[in-house]
């Protein structure tokens, strides 16, 4: 059953609904990543209004033809009851769809993190950055995670990121050693 959304207050150019069934849409496999596929649905909901309607209806409304085969099947079949909200949907799309050996494996590989030998900085921070996007519910705090960065540096790197921290890279705050390995990233890259 589809969740309870007031449906009748506002139509759905058909256009938009065609552009995501035939370009959008999740199936579940496990090549396919739920929570990237989240951020890129509510970004092409962002690209347009619809008089009368919120965000929320509109992403409840616009769901369903996101979604194909069994994973439609599974929409259909929640109880009406289970979801008054996009954030209701969100949670329990990825509840479903984002298993939990799947979060464990990664934060598994965020706290065994470490640099290949013939990376730069850049490259190694995109891939630490991109293994923490690939699981934002990781339940690692921030001072843990540039700690774990940091130590899986290689000594070269190592140095050259606590010179740039002044000597004392663990002393900073997080939102401080964020900046600045984004910074040495980012100078790395140019």
């Amino acid at each position: 059953m589809l969740p309870p959304v007031n449906a009748s207050s506002f139509e759905i150019n058909p256009t938009i609904i065609m552009m995501i069934k035939t370009s959008y849409q999740f199936g579940g496999h496990p090549h396919e990543d739920p929570y990237a596929y989240i951020v890129d649905f509510l970004e092409l909901c962002a690209t347009f209004k619809i008089n009368g309607a919120s965000d929320d209806a509109v992403y409840l409304r616009l769901f369903p033809f996101s979604l194909k085969g069994n994973v439609k099947r599974w929409l259909h079949n929640l109880a009406a009851s289970s979801i008054r909200t996009w954030k209701d949907m969100a949670n329990q799309f990825l509840f479903k769809y984002y298993p939990v050996a799947k979060t464990l494996n990664i934060r598994a590989e965020v706290l065994n993190f470490s640099q290949g030998d013939n990376e730069t900085l850049y490259e190694v921070w995109d891939r630490f950055k991109d293994l923490l996007r690939r699981c934002p519910h990781h339940d690692v705090s921030d001072s843990v995670i540039l700690e774990t960065f940091y130590s899986g540096l290689l000594l070269m790197t190592k140095l050259r990121v606590r010179v740039a921290a002044g000597g004392s890279f663990l002393a900073k705050t997080p939102e401080e050693l964020y900046g600045l390995i984004e910074d040495q990233a980012r100078n790395e890259d140019h």
